[in-house]
């Protein structure tokens, strides 16, 4: 059994969760703090295994088995929500056992932080909830420390605070050659619209963001946006080497900007200024707009593969009325 949960992994999501805490993105960061959390426990979980495993092949079957067991007792069908994991770390007394197997104590993830995260988390997914800046500045915090104290940030070199500029230079860096080769390849695709341009609505979004003549609000919903594209949370999970997997991650910059233009949050001078496609910006995001509500049933598909009426679009839709934050009200309810 393999670690499923790579260390850098847990490590991007601190960061993300750092990140918007630095833009008073409070929601984002408890919901991105929290999945952190998920995946360190997880990861807990995959390398006491492991441990177990190279000492004696036995009691890793053993322990295994008991795991299963207490899924089956619980009735979970192995969805390992952050719920559960901190239930059964509990239940089992999973951080004293590591603490004897490893002879190091591990004091932030105790049971009482573990479920203050877990109450954050479930607000957050199943109501209209906005994080206050005391609880994700907590949370983010719960999570900075658990790497800290598990050697987790050993050798990794990679800051608190990553400044959204940095983040669109990774993720263009990541994706760039990806999406070039992908376009020249698949015109015909129903997809080609809306990846053909993520890039140039990507750099639009950071470029305004980081306007000093923008205003506040429509600041922070460029940040929004802009961090659902780089974050690892995404309504179609981001697969490496699918460029398809990016078709929300587009959807969403268009909506955002098409919605901050009819509100006249932002300058059309300003769009203008920092849109470095050949067209006219105002009316492509406009076009594109209306080209994905009449191909939504093409482009957003859910694990289950319908097609029209299923989260994704359904949450996606909902930034052209009310902004970017609706992908935090609404979309937890089903995603995790």
């Amino acid at each position: 059994m393999e670690s499923v949960t790579p260390r850098k992994a847990i490590i991007e999501r601190r960061d993300e969760a750092n990140s918007c805490i630095r833009y008073e993105l409070y929601t984002a960061a408890a919901l991105t703090a929290c999945s952190g959390v998920e995946l360190l426990l997880e990861s807990l979980f995959t390398e006491y295994y492991i441990s177990i495993l190279r000492d004696d092949r036995n009691s890793a079957r053993a322990f295994l088995a008991a795991r299963d067991q207490w899924n089956e007792e619980k009735d979970l069908k192995n969805q390992w929500t952050l719920t559960n994991w901190r239930r059964y770390f509990e239940d089992e007394e999973i951080p004293r056992k590591m603490q004897a197997h490893f002879g190091k104590e591990i004091k932030i993830l105790s049971p009482g932080m573990l479920k203050d995260i877990n109450i954050e988390w479930n607000k957050c997914k199943h109501d209209i909830h906005v994080a206050s800046p005391q609880a994700a500045i907590q949370i983010v915090e719960i999570l900075n420390r658990s790497l800290e104290e598990l050697d987790y940030l050993a050798g990794e070199g990679i800051s608190k605070h990553v400044a959204t500029v940095q983040l669109n230079a990774d993720w263009q860096g990541h994706w760039g050659d990806q999406i070039l080769g992908w376009i020249t390849q698949n015109q015909d695709s129903p997809f080609y619209e809306v990846l053909s341009r993520l890039t140039l609505l990507l750099n639009l979004v950071v470029n305004l963001a980081s306007d000093p003549r923008i205003e506040l609000e429509p600041k922070t919903q460029l940040l929004v946006a802009a961090h659902y594209v780089y974050s690892a949370i995404d309504l179609i999970p981001d697969v490496e080497n699918n460029v398809r997997t990016l078709v929300d991650d587009g959807a969403v910059l268009v909506l955002t900007m098409s919605w901050l233009m009819r509100e006249d949050k932002i300058p059309d001078e300003l769009i203008d200024e920092h849109w470095s496609g050949k067209d006219d910006a105002s009316q492509e995001i406009q076009r594109l707009e209306k080209y994905i509500q009449d191909n939504h049933h093409k482009l957003f598909r859910d694990k289950r593969g319908s097609a029209s009426s299923n989260n994704v679009w359904s949450t996606i839709r909902r930034v052209a009325k009310v902004g970017p934050e609706a992908l935090w009200q609404n979309y937890w309810k089903e995603a995790y």
